[in-house]
């Protein structure tokens, strides 16, 4: 297990809620008005359509929790566990001491960017696979057409201790590689 890959855990659970509040993208899917037929008795009601976010089964678990990963920012998860476990490294409070707060503050940010775009496909993998077994589609793809209001949410709250230690389990290899390559970037840059 990596060093302090222990505290995932309990980091996943609150970087979870602060990457999904924060986000700002749109919904894939807007309320639209469904046409009824003319004729006596009919109405225009307005529904949620949210098939651009459901495709065909099976396939449609995996495409919406590859798109609530994304869309909600849980995606960024990883950049800010690494941050939290880069920033007590005895190596980084080191070169703080030689190097400077602003220089080492601004190596580990290049560093932290270079492995989230890296892993990002793997990282948001996992995350999907995870989401994926705890909720079903519509309940996801809800989830990002309107956010905290809908009834899914609270769900999704509740499920975040089991999220997190799925994450800290299927994760290590991943948090390990991005973490062995921020420190060797670290290493580099610092050198210089």
């Amino acid at each position: 297990m990596a060093p302090g890959f222990k505290t995932v855990s309990s980091i996943a659970r609150g970087t979870f809620c602060a990457a999904f509040l924060c986000f700002a993208a749109s919904a894939a899917a807007a309320a639209t008005t469904a046409a009824a037929p003319v004729g006596p008795r009919t109405v225009n009601t307005p529904t949620f359509d949210n098939s651009a976010l459901m495709p065909t089964l099976p396939q449609a678990t995996t495409d919406v929790a590859l798109q609530f990963v994304v869309k909600t920012g849980v995606t960024k998860n990883l950049s800010l566990l690494l941050l939290n476990e880069i920033k007590h490294d005895a190596a980084v409070q080191a070169a703080v001491a030689r190097h400077g707060m602003t220089r080492v503050q601004n190596a580990v940010v290049k560093s932290i960017r270079i492995a989230q775009r890296d892993y990002a496909d793997d990282w948001n993998s996992v995350l999907a696979s995870i989401y994926r077994e705890h909720m079903a589609a519509n309940e996801l793809a809800d989830i990002i057409a309107k956010r905290e209001a809908s009834p899914h949410f609270i769900k999704l709250l509740d499920l975040q201790d089991k999220i997190a230690t799925a994450l800290t389990s299927r994760g290590e290899k991943i948090f390990s590689r991005a973490r062995q390559d921020v420190m060797r970037r670290l290493v580099t840059e610092l050198a210089s």
